[in-house]
């Protein structure tokens, strides 16, 4: 993790009887960072406190205070979904209602006004049995073992990490990350290798249509299969599924009883459907029943914690979990996705008196993914699990906002909060399934949901699934897709057309939450502002969404490059192309002297304007890319771009066959150049275009 100098107390308290405790605290500074650690000598038998959401030790400690000359924001992570129940506040001697304990311990941030200084606090080692307590006594922000831990092993270890920046709120939570996944040796990069990260899939989580619904008089093994049928007739290129939980038997309490599909719903079993349509699987799980067939108590081959109280199971060994993923391999489980996260952890106390179980879990879980090829998503997760995934490499994607199923509410809005953290600690965030159709006093009408005949955000709800780099699954009736809509997501393939990273809330717009910035009050205190950018080529192509916006506001290329990395971030005076692709097609300059005027454009809360920025390349040609995808430059289409004296090659990647409209926009134009190529059949396609080739030329590698 690079040099540092460390300082290290041993204290022996002269109250304490036993002689043999001893604590050790120690303080490790590094250049950017500082990383705190407690260390307890011999066991500690009665560690105790009883409340499972303070501490029984406390180090490190800070006290917000108030300072002379500033302020000081800060956001707070809490509650599940990658703690979508973030707020923001104003850090000083008056704070309050700082998350802590079971669901709240997360990353805090903290900044100064100018954003010019912030500190990013959090646990950094142990994540399942640390807690983070604040004390609205004395604003003290303190953190220690959970409460509820009955005893400690010796040696028992825990950290908390203070990471600092001064480029803004987004890079510091990204540069936070760096230094956690290097001490974990978790690649960031690990989302490309998840098929179901990079290609459409459909749903049947909760708010799908198919959601523990079947089509008239047929099994669910039949809606799948004619699902498969009506998108091959469709040309909607799903790759994948979801099985949400309606596939497997249940026992006690809803809980697991036995991981296999049901004979009522797959006849012929899963693996049929499997090798029918091809698609890997997404299976969900939830928590163990106490009558599960696997545990030994139920005459099953495992060992099992069971708790009486809350009628749950626990497995308890690596076996257990090596058989789980390896026998479902053969009916197509690709990513197994851990549901009911927080009510396991919450409800099992084993997993919050014993200081190493809930580690000892998950570890076992990741370990069997990775061993037999799978990968994981989490899903209503409290923050520490997402903090526990640093060491579980399978572990790529997490659900990072509430179920589909809250219909036309603002389900989508927290995706631009919670991919940050998500996105600094190697995962995507997913924001669930949606319907692509609004068909209103129509078809796409399904009892469970009380007369909801379609969505009528479709566009908002796609644009954001692929704004969020996480899986974009849609869950519509049979023969009722918008088809062209789905396609603005991604190839003929179904490989997603992504950014590089995920889209996030401006730096600007959590400032403004947090001290009521008169920067961003003209939009509206509820306005959602993101940014984010593929790198193609060496050169940052960006995209800037913004919805709920109450009056005009204006955005320049520094607001929407703020929390790019400071490599990528445009020069100021950049020559920059803007155009908006929801409901318009203009192309406009864009610089700080020419912003761009958001403006709210119907009665509708969930309007939005969307708009992709092109850098004007140094031989004046400007690429805009492709105008029919949310995503115009994506760097899993657009593999190489290559000035000419008066022109540009650009080098792009497709399905064989598949039709690639390619926008440009040439020096001293008046308009657009629209090119369109055919890709080869080796999945490449080279594009020129100049001022001798005005309608362009196509051709392979």
């Amino acid at each position: 993790m690079g040099a540092f100098e460390a300082t290290e107390l041993v204290w022996k308290p002269s109250n304490i009887s036993a002689g043999s405790f001893s604590l050790t605290t120690q303080f490790k500074a590094y250049e950017s960072f500082i990383v705190f650690e407690q260390r307890n000598g011999a066991e500690i038998s009665e560690a105790s406190s009883g409340n499972k959401d303070g501490v029984s030790t406390v180090f490190p400690s800070f006290k917000a205070v108030d300072l002379q000359n500033s302020r000081r924001g800060a956001l707070t992570y809490d509650g599940d979904m990658v703690g979508s129940g973030y707020r923001t506040l104003e850090w000083s001697s008056t704070t309050n209602h700082v998350p802590s304990g079971v669901s709240g311990t997360a990353p805090i941030v903290i900044f100064d006004e100018s954003l010019d200084t912030t500190a990013v606090i959090s646990p950094a080692y142990n994540f399942m049995a640390a807690n983070q307590y604040f004390s609205q006594g004395d604003a003290c922000l303190q953190y220690g073992v959970m409460g509820n831990v009955s005893s400690l092993p010796a040696g028992f270890t825990i950290q908390t990490i203070v990471s600092f920046s001064s480029n803004g709120i987004n890079n510091a939570m990204m540069e936070w990350g760096d230094v956690l996944l290097n001490k974990y040796g978790k690649d960031r990069n690990g989302v490309e290798k998840d098929f179901t990260l990079n290609y459409l899939g459909y749903s049947t989580d909760n708010g799908a249509y198919y959601y523990y619904y079947t089509e008239p008089n047929k099994t669910y093994e039949d809606t799948i299969l004619d699902i498969h049928a009506y998108a091959a007739e469709a040309g909607i290129p799903y790759r994948h599924w979801l099985a949400d939980s309606w596939w497997y038997y249940k026992g006690t309490g809803d809980g697991v009883k036995n991981w296999t599909g049901m004979g009522s719903i797959f006849p012929h079993g899963l693996d049929y459907v499997y090798n029918s349509t091809g698609w890997p699987v997404v299976g969900h799980n939830r928590y163990w029943s106490d009558n599960t067939d696997y545990a030994i108590q139920n005459g099953g081959e495992y060992e099992f914690a069971i708790d009486p109280s809350s009628k749950h199971a626990l497995p308890l060994t690596q076996r257990f979990w090596d058989y789980l993923m390896e026998s479902s391999r053969k009916w197509g489980l690709y990513t197994y996705e851990q549901d009911w996260l927080d009510d396991e952890y919450d409800r099992m106390s084993p997993l919050q008196t014993n200081a190493t179980l809930a580690r000892t879990w998950l570890m076992q879980m990741g370990t069997a993914a990775e061993k037999h090829g799978l990968t994981i998503q989490y899903c209503m997760s409290h923050s520490r699990h997402m903090m526990q995934s640093l060491e579980l490499p399978a572990v790529t994607q997490a659900r990072a906002s509430g179920d589909y199923s809250q219909s036309n509410s603002d389900q989508w809005r927290p995706i631009g909060t919670t991919a940050m953290f998500a996105w600094a600690i190697g995962v995507a965030p997913s924001k669930d399934n949606f319907w692509t159709t609004w068909n209103k006093g129509n078809a796409q009408a399904n009892p469970r949901y009380h007369g909801r005949d379609g969505e009528p955000y479709n566009r908002l709800q796609a644009l954001v699934s692929t704004l969020s780099r996480g899986p974009v699954t849609p869950s519509d009736q049979n023969g009722h897709s918008d088809t062209a809509l789905i396609l603005r997501s991604c190839m003929a393939d179904g490989r997603l057309l992504q950014l590089s990273r995920p889209a996030f809330v401006l730096d600007l717009q959590l400032q403004n939450s947090a001290l009521g910035s008169d920067d961003l009050s003209s939009a509206g205190k509820d306005s959602e502002l993101w940014a984010g950018f593929s790198r193609v080529a060496g050169s940052t192509y960006g995209v800037f969404f913004g919805a709920r916006l109450s009056n005009v506001f204006n955005v320049t290329p520094s607001m929407v490059s703020a929390g790019f990395p400071v490599d990528f971030a445009w020069v100021k005076d950049a020559k920059l192309l803007a155009f908006e692709t929801n409901s318009t097609s203009s192309v406009l300059p864009f610089a700080e002297g020419a912003p761009l005027a958001l403006v709210h454009k119907s009665d509708s809360p969930w309007d939005f304007t969307f708009h992709s920025i092109s850098p004007v390349l140094g031989n004046g040609w400007t690429l805009i890319g492709e105008q029919d995808k949310w995503v115009s430059v994506s760097a899993n289409r657009f593999k190489d771009v290559t000035t000419l004296a008066n022109g540009l090659v650009v080098k792009l990647s497709g399905a064989p066959k598949e039709i690639v409209n390619v926008s440009f926009f040439p020096p001293n134009s008046a308009s657009v150049v629209v090119v369109s190529c055919e890709v080869g059949q080796d999945s490449t396609v080279k594009l020129v275009i100049s001022g001798d080739l005005p309608a362009g030329k196509c051709a392979t590698w």
